[in-house]
């Protein structure tokens, strides 16, 4: 899939897809009702709806620069109104989530 964003070349970014697997989402879920964080939801449609992530393109970016640039060019795009920044100060970890 080429994302074709405007003022960004391709060769300074890869992407790709991703889909969680159903035993990874059964983790997830079970790890959040044993820690309390769904909310009171109950039924399935309202648990799936807290979930943020059961899809996603993941793009990556050779330079730190380029993955601001592109978080700001897909934010435009997408017209993406939560956006959360979580880098890890302890690794090499630095994503956008949109």
């Amino acid at each position: 899939m080429e994302l074709g964003v405007p003022g960004l070349n391709s060769t300074y970014y890869s992407e790709g897809t991703t889909i969680k697997s159903v035993d990874r989402l059964q983790k997830k879920l079970m790890s959040w009702r044993e820690k309390g964080k769904l909310d009171g939801r109950t039924t399935d449609v309202a648990i799936l709806a807290r979930v943020g992530d059961i899809a996603a393109v993941r793009v990556t970016t050779y330079l730190d620069r380029d993955r601001m640039r592109m978080g700001d060019k897909l934010r435009e795009r997408l017209a993406c109104q939560e956006v959360e920044v979580k880098d890890r100060p302890d690794s090499l970890y630095r994503a956008i989530h949109l």
